[in-house]
């Protein structure tokens, strides 16, 4: 769907500014709007983007306000780690996800299916959407749960190896060149233990990260 408004929650005027500014240099269109809570963010908008690391629900568990919304979980990623409600997956029935190791690795599922709020048969992966094998009711509450998949990062790097080699970017290297860069990555990594970054390989057809948060 097109989208044309976005409204956010932000901690601090900081972290609101950064998030108007990126957004603003990559979508200018876009108009944004910061609220100020969850409960007024909940009131305006049909879509839920929640990409945080809380430990607790960060939206309120009130059945009315969540009903009818459609929630794309992308933050938590650890079993400690519970972005929306119980109450969100009583209200949807089912969750689609983009590995089936979620079921085990992050709250926002092992949470609700210990409360008995989610069954193991009413989580199921996104290609049986994408095939047709299994489908969502949009007119209802919906969910998405998203905790990554190597092999998603792996399609995601070729792609833009493939992108850099049609416009002419970037730089192959050869075998002992690779193996220098490497130990220098892993060098830096133990020493800057908040260095993010990403090196493609083309060659190999693969990628090497570095993450350290």
């Amino acid at each position: 769907r097109p989208i044309t408004t976005v409204c956010f929650v932000a901690r601090s005027e900081q972290s609101a500014q950064r998030f108007v500014d990126t957004v603003a240099s990559r979508v200018p269109a876009v108009k944004l709007v910061r609220c100020k809570g969850a409960r007024e963010l909940l009131s305006k908008c049909p879509v839920i983007i929640a990409a945080t690391t809380s430990a607790d629900p960060v939206v309120p568990s009130e059945p009315a306000l969540l009903e009818g919304k459609h929630y794309l979980s992308i933050g938590s990623f650890r079993p400690s780690m519970q972005e929306l409600p119980n109450a969100v997956y009583e209200l949807a029935g089912c969750v689609v996800v983009d590995s089936d190791a979620a079921r085990h690795e992050v709250g926002d599922l092992i949470n609700p299916l210990g409360a008995g709020v989610l069954r193991e048969e009413s989580i199921y992966h996104l290609a049986q959407l994408t095939t047709g094998v299994r489908s969502v009711d949009v007119r209802r509450t919906t969910v998405f749960k998203s905790i990554g998949f190597a092999l998603y990062d792996l399609y995601a790097a070729s792609a833009l190896v493939a992108e850099a080699q049609r416009v002419g970017r970037g730089t192959v290297l050869e075998s002992d060149q690779r193996s220098g860069l490497m130990h220098s990555i892993t060098g830096a990594a133990n020493r800057y233990p908040s260095l993010r970054f990403m090196v493609i390989i083309p060659r190999l057809s693969a990628w090497f990260s570095v993450s350290r948060i």
